[in-house]
């Protein structure tokens, strides 16, 4: 029988520049798993309620490609986003009424601000259509520039976690070990 022993050694043990290798192959380790981004979407969701952006479904793409950014879907709550736009004194027939406006996405493959419409259910009350066109663009404007620092915070929180720092930090954490050339031992 032949032994044979293997020296192991945690990250901060490694040399300088088998740390450096470590890191750029494990470049990813901490978004790999899907849910690194449950606790923004949760919050943002929230923060859009809180806006008057009702039931939103927020959809997303990244990092660093054409096509990539953030949108959502939502029932608009007119009052609350007329409060927030500050509009409520020049809307005084659509705060009377029932009128549903939604927030949609547009059928394309891509996630980003400019897939977001508005779309409000018929309403052939000249009054409110009035209105209506008055206030369509700003919503929809004040959305988008939510998707947009939606999809900057996702943006954000992703390149934290892939930097050097917070890989090294989860290596450590992790208590993996390695071979002296970088290799991580199972």
């Amino acid at each position: 029988m032949k032994t044979i022993k293997i020296k192991v050694l945690k990250f901060e043990e490694l040399k300088p520049e088998v740390q450096k290798k470590v890191i750029e192959n494990n470049r990813y380790f901490n978004v790999e798993d899907s849910d690194w981004d449950k606790w923004i979407l949760e919050e943002e969701t929230e923060n859009l309620n809180k806006k008057g952006f009702e039931n939103a479904v927020i959809h997303y793409s990244g990092f660093y490609s054409q096509g990539d950014g953030a949108c959502f879907t939502a029932n608009v709550n007119i009052m609350k986003v007329l409060k927030h736009l500050k509009l409520l004194s020049k809307c005084k027939n659509i705060c009377k009424k029932s009128i549903t406006i939604k927030i949609i996405k547009s059928s394309s493959m891509y996630h980003h601000e400019n897939t977001m419409d508005i779309d409000y259910f018929d309403y052939e009350d000249i009054k409110i259509l009035k209105e209506y066109e008055l206030i369509s663009e700003q919503i929809l404007q004040y959305a988008k520039n939510k998707a947009i620092k939606i999809y900057n915070n996702l943006e954000k929180s992703y390149c934290d976690l892939i930097s050097d720092e917070q890989i090294k930090e989860s290596l450590i954490i992790n208590e993996y070990d390695f071979l002296e050339d970088g290799t991580r031992w199972i």
